[in-house]
């Protein structure tokens, strides 16, 4: 079990360095959920009579935490850019096309812009969604990381 332990943080570290998709980090909330995992890992933890050792240990798991943390505010940011900048933008778009279609000589011309800024606005949509997704299951990460350094300091 204590490999498992340190694979599973050695994981958590991998997968934050790049970019972990929401299933890759519902596979690492999960494990975390589970209070038998939790429970081994502060026993494993708590066993290790080296200083140094079990001192690098709650370091790395206090690195990651931030880390995790840092990564979800990242998500954050980027949804509300891309309400803003997709959802927002393609909405003017469409408004401003159908404005102009009304006021314009060839109206039909006019109307072209409202597929794209209907396009803009949906995959803006979308991408809010899922980085909202990834935000939550990083506060999550996060929360049950904060858990785990509680019960082992």
């Amino acid at each position: 079990m204590a490999e498992d332990i340190t694979a599973l943080f050695d994981r958590l570290e991998r997968l934050l360095l790049g970019k972990p998709s929401a299933a890759e980090l519902t596979a690492i909330r999960n494990t975390l959920d589970d209070p038998a995992y939790v429970k081994e890992i502060v026993r494993f933890v708590n066993g290790i009579n080296d200083p140094t050792v079990s001192g690098y240990l709650l370091g790395k798991i206090r690195r990651l935490r931030r880390e995790v943390q840092a990564k979800c505010e990242k998500r954050k940011l980027h949804k509300e850019l891309e309400v803003q900048m997709g959802v927002a933008g393609g909405i003017g778009i469409v408004g401003g096309s159908i404005i102009a279609a009304a006021t314009a000589t060839f109206p039909l011309l006019a109307l072209v812009p409202v597929s794209g800024g209907a396009w803009l606005a949906f995959r803006g949509y979308f991408g809010a969604a899922k980085r909202d997704e990834e935000r939550h299951l990083l506060e999550q990460v996060a929360e049950r990381m904060e858990h785990i350094l509680d019960k082992v300091e």
